[in-house]
């Protein structure tokens, strides 16, 4: 009696240890940060000194996100997408296009902690410029591509087997310029990029990085022009740098 006693006690504990482990051991997070865009076009225009609008800025930060516990992960991570709107066209004599939208985006920070913390996709963060619209006639002019810029968020993982795989990302894309036809007609000029990767630490037994420091940035296109006279955009600029890694 005594030992079926002891053994009952036994299974009790062990099955409540079970149940509060599995409680805690669920994934945690998944999607992460999030965060979407977009700015609206700019209108377009038809005439003699027409002028079309500009696009909207857009800017998007990523929420911070943090997961503990025995099991903890957080997946697609700090996550936000920034697209900044369209130039509208415009056509006529010394006829302006609209300039393409800035675009903005900031990965959110990500902290994984416990046994066997994760984090995945990492800090995610991705932005492009809208283009600039394209113009048509005599001493036209096409708008200039947004500027892009993309941050990702910081990420630290620890815990036995940490972890923090694709790591700091960041994307950003300039706007094209506008094109121009006509007399004289110049074309828009591509949009600058500047991308940054996020900061990435990971401590523990099992620790490792994977894809590590990441940031990707193009600057957009110049603007084609046609016409006597006429003259084409200059293409943007680009500037990347990856996150710093300690592990």
């Amino acid at each position: 009696m005594k030992r079926f006693n002891l053994l009952s006690v036994a299974a009790m504990g062990l099955s409540a240890l079970l149940f509060t482990s599995s409680a805690h051991a669920a994934p945690k997070v998944f999607g992460s940060g999030n965060a979407s865009a977009k700015g609206g076009n700019g209108g377009s225009a038809k005439g003699p000194f027409a002028k079309a609008g500009n696009g909207g800025f857009a800017g998007a930060q990523g929420g911070n996100v943090k997961a503990s516990g025995f099991f903890s992960k957080v997946v697609n991570s700090g996550n936000a997408k920034a697209v900044g709107g369209n130039g509208g066209n415009a056509s006529g004599f010394l006829s302006k296009a609209g300039n393409g939208g800035d675009a903005q985006a900031f990965g959110g920070n990500i902290k994984s902690s416990g046994f066997l913390s994760s984090v995945k996709n990492s800090g995610n963060a991705s932005a492009k410029g809208g283009n600039g619209g394209n113009a048509k006639g005599p001493l036209a002019q096409g708008g200039n591509g947004g500027f892009a810029g993309a941050i990702g968020g910081n990420i630290t993982s620890s815990g036995f087997l940490s972890s923090v795989k694709n790591s700091g990302n960041a994307s950003a894309v300039g706007g094209n310029g506008g094109n121009a036809s006509g007399w004289g007609a110049k074309a828009g000029n591509g949009g600058n990029a500047e991308a940054y990767g996020g900061n990435i630490s990971s401590k523990g037994f099992g620790s490792s990085v994977s894809g590590s420091g990441n940031a990707s940035a193009k600057g957009g296109n110049g603007g084609n022009a046609s016409g006597v006279g006429a003259q084409g955009g200059n293409g943007g600029s680009a500037i990347a740098v990856g996150g710093n890694i300690s592990n």
